[in-house]
């Protein structure tokens, strides 16, 4: 009706030129985004007008339509979807790069032509998944399942990875990267334990306003990165500050109460969960106790082979001031990973 759209024998067409904000998202004049890598269509008004309905082709499914039988296309199927369940306007719109264009350019088109205001407020693309510096791709053949990845380096060794990344960048997922995001995985739970530690150890006493003030600082420079389009490996940054204060901090139980919650709840920004709730066997328990027995023989091959048997079944043991800190072996497969 507002002349947006034509009919030509396949179909319906939007009209590019008539919607004068065409390429706002992409950043690309008109006649750049007109270049097709195939023929274009002479029956249509412009090179790069995109489809809304195909009418209808043998074997094709269709549904019933004021031009006959036909079928939705692309862009304008996701358009109807987000209209129906959002409005015409909403916060946040994602999606891969490769996106951009034509796909989130015709949602723009079609539904700001009706709605004579922006369809999204926020865009947000993510750049590509890199596999050993390769876009991952079926036609590579070069990919990973998250299950595989799970298994062999924790959850959230691989959250930690695609968190602390810039969402626009890419992420190149790699053994080395992955065994970098599993030790800063472990750097953190450290400095958890630890602080708890000594919370609990810790007398009554004033606050130390200056080391929560520092604290504090760090925190603002975290919130900081995060509002500017969640800079996460600047925020990664100050939270690993946070640790290195904490790793050092001794003071009243108020003071480390303070604290630790100040680096819990950035923690929680990324969805970190550090503390795992697992059953720990009486047979590594024994297994353990019996290192610990070899160590105050100094039998330094029984311990050694001790400690081995528990890391084959699963387990790692941390040695402290404390006594022997049982935890799951992280990486329960050290076979490389077959990237396809």
């Amino acid at each position: 009706q507002q002349g947006f759209a034509y009919e030509i024998a396949d179909g319906i067409y939007f009209d590019i030129e008539k919607f004068k904000g065409y390429g706002k998202l992409s950043q690309q004049p008109l006649e750049r985004l007109t270049k097709h890598r195939i023929a274009a269509d002479i029956n249509k008004r412009n090179p790069g007008d995109f489809v809304i309905w195909k009418k209808h082709k043998p074997g094709e499914p269709f549904w019933n339509s004021p031009w006959g039988k036909g079928r939705p296309g692309w862009h304008i199927e996701d358009t109807a979807i987000t209209e129906h369940f959002f409005g015409p306007q909403y916060d946040i719109h994602g999606g891969g790069i490769d996106l951009i264009f034509p796909h989130h350019e015709a949602e723009i088109a079609l539904m700001e032509s009706l709605s004579k205001k922006p369809l999204v407020n926020y865009w947000l693309h993510n750049g590509f998944l890199l596999i050993n510096n390769e876009k991952m791709s079926k036609s590579l053949n070069n990919f990973i399942t998250i299950r595989d990845a799970i298994e062999k380096w924790g959850a959230m060794a691989v959250r930690f990875l695609f968190a602390t990344s810039h969402y626009r960048s890419a992420i190149n997922f790699t053994e080395e990267s992955m065994r970098g995001a599993q030790s800063a995985i472990e750097t953190l739970q450290n400095t958890l334990r630890d602080a708890k530690q000594k919370l609990n150890d810790a007398k009554a006493g004033k606050t130390n306003k200056s080391f929560i003030k520092k604290l504090e600082s760090f925190k603002s420079t975290f919130m900081k990165e995060m509002d500017d389009d969640f800079n996460t490996p600047r925020a990664t940054a100050a939270l690993f500050d946070i640790a290195h204060a904490l790793n050092t901090a001794h003071g009243s139980k108020q003071t480390l109460k303070e604290a630790l919650t100040i680096f819990t709840n950035l923690i929680d920004v990324f969805g970190l969960i550090l503390e795992e709730k697992i059953t720990i066997p009486e047979t590594i328990r024994e297994l353990v106790r019996g290192r610990e027995q070899a160590r105050k023989d100094k039998d330094w091959g029984k311990a050694d082979s001790l400690r081995l048997k528990i890391q084959n079944a699963g387990f790692i043991v941390d040695d402290s001031d404390k006594g022997p800190i049982i935890k799951k072996n992280k990486i329960r497969n050290n076979k490389p990973i077959s990237w396809a």
